[in-house]
């Protein structure tokens, strides 16, 4: 991490992070972020918590992705080569600050999003920054079982089958942001339900379905 900015060489044969879990904290208001719109981290992690700043989060996940708390405890070898446990570090959601914005694809698999430990919404774009969530592979689905909110940036949803929103949760933006739910398979068993109880919100902007 440079600069509060997490990048890698842009290899797109190689793997950047192996680990099932995963928690990168980069945020600043003013810079700060995640992999960048050119190159995304790679991940195999499956259960991941993301912070980043005005220059966003981009991640592309090789298996299914869940947006969640993720604790983990983390040990330092010292200088006389002995071992010295840390404290546990917890993080959830993925967040950006300043304009930050948040663009996540699981590439095999769904994508989940859940509530964290703090009850503040799963997905959390800053200011202007825009919200892509995309779950490429075929058969994949979304899943909303918390809240995703933007400034006032576009929110965009894109499942090869499906996306479900579950209750009392909320997709919002304000502005002139636009938020977009799309099924792209082409089969014909594409869905996309809402509980009866959620909702979808902007101010100046577009829903589309």
């Amino acid at each position: 991490v440079t600069d509060n900015h997490l990048d890698t060489v842009n290899y797109s044969d190689i793997m950047d992070l192996k680990s099932d879990y995963l928690i990168i904290d980069a945020g600043d208001a003013t810079a700060g972020g995640i992999g960048a719109s050119t190159d995304a981290i790679e991940t195999y992690a499956t259960t991941i918590a993301l912070s980043g700043g005005a220059d966003g989060n981009y991640l592309n996940g090789w298996s299914a992705l869940t947006v969640d708390t993720v604790s983990m405890g983390y040990w330092v070898v010292q200088s006389d080569g002995t071992v010295s446990a840390l404290s546990t570090v917890s993080e959830s959601d993925v967040e950006t600050s300043g304009d930050g914005n948040i663009i996540l694809r699981a590439l095999n698999g769904d994508i989940t999003l859940n509530e964290g430990a703090v009850v503040n919404g799963s997905v959390r774009a800053g200011g202007s920054g825009d919200i892509r969530l995309e779950a490429a592979a075929s058969g994949s689905e979304i899943t909303v079982n918390a809240d995703v909110s933007s400034g006032t940036g576009n929110v965009a949803f894109l499942a090869e089958r499906g996306v479900s929103q579950s209750a009392g949760t909320t997709i919002s933006t304000a502005g002139s942001g636009d938020v977009v739910i799309q099924t792209i398979s082409g089969t014909g068993d594409e869905f996309t339900t809402m509980a009866s109880t959620a909702s979808i919100e902007t101010v100046d902007g577009h829903v589309y379905i």
